[in-house]
């Protein structure tokens, strides 16, 4: 069962009414991933508000938390860059930074970790550079734990893997992925399975959150809200560029990728791009997983939901995504500033460990 509204004919919200109370023993955290997406709009003063409630969730427990920025982590053209002979930003480039610089704050304000993924706003700097320089300057001088992931200076942006207690996080550069026509996507693929390999020997029991900023699922704007098969099939479809789901790049990357993961169990999908808050629960060939959509860190970036036969939540409204994992179970939360705290609650992979 479920309620949705409607304004000015766009379908915003549709979430289930009744959550069942979820049986989590008490037992000691091993880790929690706080997922903000699209970011790029963020005040620093006062504090963007989701920000800021991230940060208090995060405080609680800064040795085991890490918090992923989905990407789009500036807007609307990624790190200003000084052209000719200039060496000092303007005004406006100023401004620009410090939607990035609010980001850091949730780090400089909890203690925890931050990952921060590019996404294609940001690659319309044509180079991720200077935003990790700036990240990589900013965390040394204020002593935090900061960086661009997946980057490498010099080097091509292939998957990176980051094994934690518990859940092993794969970071996907999506948008260099789309690029080139696709031919980008054999070579991720090739990293996929080496770092997944790696994962499975060594981290068989983790959890395995594959993020990226483009989802593999939406039904935002950037999912065709729902209608992927018509656009797909209609030539002129308005959300077929680039990035759209119905891209036939797109549709190539995503069924590579979901075809590679078919074989793991316990596999979550973290994106933003379309900005709303969704959660899908999908079958990938006999294995549960699980697509999530955390685009909506920002009050000025929401745009319109809907919902498929996988949706399990979708709401448009400014918040992110929490994941608590313990030894034998782990709970996905979704927070809103509206409500200034939890809207939703599932439990995902009861039996973790052995």
């Amino acid at each position: 069962m479920f309620n949705c509204y409607k304004k000015n004919g766009l379908l915003f919200a549709i979430f289930f009414s009744v959550i069942l109370p979820l049986q989590i023993n008490a037992q000691e955290l091993k880790q929690r991933i706080i997922l903000l997406g699209d970011a790029g709009y963020s005040k620093l003063s006062p504090l963007e508000p989701s920000l800021k409630l991230a940060a208090d969730i995060a405080k609680k427990a800064p040795n085991k938390t890490k918090v992923l920025f989905l990407g789009d982590n500036i807007y609307t053209r990624g790190f200003p860059v000084l052209k000719g002979e200039k060496t000092d930003f303007n005004k406006k480039q100023i401004k620009q930074i410090s939607y990035l610089t609010a980001q850091l704050q949730v780090a400089k304000l909890s203690g925890s970790q931050l990952y921060l993924l590019p996404g294609n706003h940001d690659w319309i700097a044509r180079q991720l550079d200077d935003q990790a320089d700036y990240i990589r300057s900013y965390a040394q001088n204020n002593q935090l734990n900061a960086s661009l992931v997946p980057y490498q200076q010099g080097k091509k942006p292939l998957p990176e893997i980051v094994h934690l207690p518990g859940v092993s996080l794969l970071f996907i550069d999506s948008t260099w992925w789309l690029r080139k026509s696709g031919k980008n996507i054999a070579k991720v693929n090739k990293q996929v399975e080496k770092l997944l390999a790696q994962q499975k020997a060594d981290y068989p029991d983790n959890i395995l959150m594959v993020a990226s900023h483009h989802p593999i699922k939406s039904v935002g704007p950037h999912g065709s809200l729902g209608k992927v098969a018509e656009c797909i099939a209609d030539k002129n479809c308005t959300h077929k560029k680039v990035g759209e789901i119905a891209h036939p790049v797109s549709q190539k990357a995503i069924k590579s990728l979901t075809k590679i993961l078919a074989g793991y169990e316990k596999v979550i999908y973290a994106a933003g791009h379309d900005h709303s808050l969704q959660v899908f629960d999908f079958d990938n060939q006999g294995n549960e997983q699980i697509a999530l959509v955390s685009g909506a860190a920002n009050r000025n970036k929401l745009s319109p939901v809907g919902k498929t036969q996988d949706t399990v939540f979708a709401l448009s409204e400014m918040g992110f995504m929490v994941i608590d994992i313990y030894q034998n179970n782990s709970e996905l939360q979704v927070h809103t500033v509206k409500k200034g705290g939890v809207v939703f609650k599932k439990s995902l992979f009861k039996t973790l460990q052995k």
